[in-house]
Parts: structure tokens; sequence; C-alpha cells
């Protein structure tokens, strides 16, 4: 559940950064500038605070819980449990 929230407020950040920068395009000048600079803005910050938030998420669940060594390991184990 706490996942889904996560991702969901990561769509909704991006959501909103791209409607920024969308709307900044119709006007001009100054304004065009603080919405291209909002936009672009908020959509790098919801990118590294999610990089931020997997990278520590691994850290929390130990090294073997993460990465291509981890997803060579489940499959494995789905196929254990699948064939039985």
């Amino acid at each position: 559940m706490y996942m889904m929230k996560g991702m969901m407020s990561l769509f909704m950040s991006l959501g909103i950064g791209y409607v920024l920068c969308i709307l900044a395009e119709k006007q001009k000048k100054l304004l065009r500038t603080l919405g291209y600079t909002l936009g672009i803005a908020i959509i790098a910050l919801s990118l590294m605070a999610a990089a931020v938030e997997s990278s520590v998420h691994c850290d929390m669940m130990g090294k073997s819980a993460c990465g291509p060594k981890a997803m060579k390991y489940a499959g494995k184990n789905i196929m254990k449990w699948h064939h039985r």
C-alpha cells in the first residue's frame, strides 16, 4: 500500500510538472520562462526524490534484495514454486 501511495505521488508530480510546461508554452516572455523553470524543477525534483527513495529502500532491505542478482534468484524461486 505504501509503495502505491509513493508511485501515485510520483506520477501526480510528474503530471503537474508536465502541465506547467505545456501551459508555459502559451505564455509570453517572463511567464513562459517562469512556467518552464517551475515545470522542469518539479519534474527533476520528483525524479530525484524517487531515486533517493528507491536507493534507501534497497539499503534497508539489504544488498541481496535489490539489483540484478535479486532478479535472477527471484526467478529461480518462482520457478521452483511453480513446478511443485
